[in-house]
């Protein structure tokens, strides 16, 4: 969970836009109430009115004992009607430097990536209206809305290299003290990716003064130099991500059915499945009842590789999964051997991915699978990246699943991944813990890949169920007959 949530944690600083003078705004970033980070933001006007936004973004968070301090640091260049023409961004975690640059080419904004050694390029299609994230709110204020009216326009998102559209509706005009001086204010009501929420732009120049996001429990606000870079250490998010019962489930892979419960507000659907089921038909206000069973290994499987019969982009390389490099090819037929079906291969794989990454720590920053496959170290996400890249350069379509598994006496968030393999569909596998197929004791939350709409995707989701999600074990039963309830 530690790069998808994250990732998704930086990107809605990104529509902090300073206005078009030449000055510096700070920004107070709030996760669940708690200070974690803040936004340092400059826009400025060039000599034929291209607009010119550089805007640092700094988290700082706890994971367990360690403390987590991500620096993002953005520079965009939009032409005087807002068309977008080139970008930079700078990541660093960790000691890991990501380094993103695009320029635009005619219709289209041709995007670089440096991650982990490697260099991909992508070509990202830009819609006509399409607008840099940070200079949305410049936008609104521009475009001289009365109370009532909306606007709609596609947004690029730097740090997530894709559009999304985004709609804005004003609600009204008033007078608000700002940093200690009255200002003129726009309240607005906006929603890009399915996620809605409030903020207030000053109206003379576009800068956002407060925006607040209820169902990812963010918020950030306008603030002195002082009060936004003097924060401390910010929520733990390994504590947000553990959710305890009042049942003992252990040991998990002894279970052959797991019955909960799912309460929350504006909480996206989960994937649900042959091993996930939806139980009953319960009121929206008891919420979502699943049941869970262990993962069943296939009969028989496909001979690999596996073409056509899914996505390309379950093939594919990505930035974190170099299935394409010649070290990631040569560890996967290292581990595979003789293999050439696709169950034995992923059993092979999974094995092989769980012992090879010897160092089992959170202490990393979200590493590629040519970096794992190097340093022989990681968590969950590592298990899975590595794992999946393996497999895909096998010829076996892979994808990334994040939810909970059950782990200590509780659910924590966790991530997977599962594999075709045929008639059989998709079959979950668990690297981390040895586990080809799954216990019964993991919830999907999300379903996708490590490219960059589905990293986001996954974020965004996770965001939603570490803020609002409450879990509760109603039934269980293992493989004696025992049933176990609170």
């Amino acid at each position: 969970m530690k790069h998808s949530c994250l990732a998704a944690l930086l990107l809605f600083p990104l529509l902090v836009a300073a206005g078009p003078a030449a000055k510096d705004r700070y920004y107070v970033f709030r996760f669940g109430g708690e200070p974690a980070g803040y936004v340092h933001a400059r826009d400025s006007r060039g000599p034929a009115g291209e607009r010119i936004s550089w805007r640092e973004t700094v988290l700082s968070l706890r994971r367990g004992d360690a403390s987590v301090r991500i620096r993002m640091e953005v520079h965009s260049r939009s032409a005087a009607d807002f068309t977008p023409e080139s970008f930079s961004l700078l990541k660093e975690e960790t000691g890991q430097v990501q380094r993103v640059s695009g320029h635009r080419d005619g219709a289209e904004m041709l995007v670089t990536v440096e991650l982990g050694g490697k260099t991909s390029a992508r070509r990202i299609s830009l819609p006509a209206g399409a607008v840099f994230s940070s200079a949305a709110e410049q936008r609104i204020a521009e475009a001289g809305l009365e109370p009532g009216q909306g606007l709609s326009f596609p947004v690029f998102l730097e740090e997530a290299n894709q559009v999304a559209d985004s709609s804005f509706r004003l609600l009204r005009r008033e007078p608000q003290e700002v940093l200690g001086a009255e200002q003129t204010v726009l309240v607005l009501t906006n929603e890009m990716l399915g996620i809605r929420g409030t903020e207030t732009v000053r109206e003379k120049d576009g800068a956002l003064v407060a925006a607040d996001l209820p169902a990812l429990g963010t918020s950030y606000r306008l603030a002195s130099r002082s009060e936004a870079m003097g924060i401390g250490p910010g929520p733990d998010l390994l504590e947000r991500a553990r959710y305890t019962t009042r049942v003992d489930l252990e040991p998990s892979e002894t279970l052959t059915r797991l019955r909960l419960r799912l309460r929350g507000d504006e909480l996206p659907d989960p994937p649900l499945d042959a091993r996930q089921r939806r139980a009953g038909s319960a009121a929206a206000e008891e919420g979502l009842v699943l049941e869970l069973t262990p993962g069943r290994a296939p009969r028989a499987s496909a001979l690999l590789p596996i073409s056509g019969s899914v996505p390309a982009r379950h093939l594919e390389p990505t930035a974190y999964e170099q299935s394409d490099d010649p070290r990631i090819r040569a560890a996967a037929a290292r581990a595979r051997g003789s293999a050439r079906r696709a169950w034995p291969v992923a059993r092979k794989l999974s094995r092989w991915v769980h012992l090879h990454i010897s160092d089992k720590t959170m202490d990393r920053p979200y590493l590629s699978a040519l970096e794992t496959l190097q340093g022989r170290s990681g968590d969950c996400t590592e298990h899975a990246i590595l794992f999946s890249a393996l497999a895909k350069a096998s010829g076996l379509p892979a994808r990334i699943v994040n939810g909970l598994a059950y782990v200590d006496g509780a659910f924590a968030y966790h991530e997977w991944a599962e594999v075709y393999v045929g008639e059989a569909g998709w079959v979950a596998v668990d690297p981390t813990f040895d586990q080809a197929p799954i216990d019964a004791a993991h919830l999907a939350l999300t379903v996708g890949s490590s490219d960059d709409e589905g990293m986001l995707q996954a974020g965004l989701a996770g965001l939603r169920y570490l803020h609002g999600l409450e879990l509760e074990v109603l039934e269980a039963e293992r493989a004696d007959g025992t049933r176990i309830r609170p």
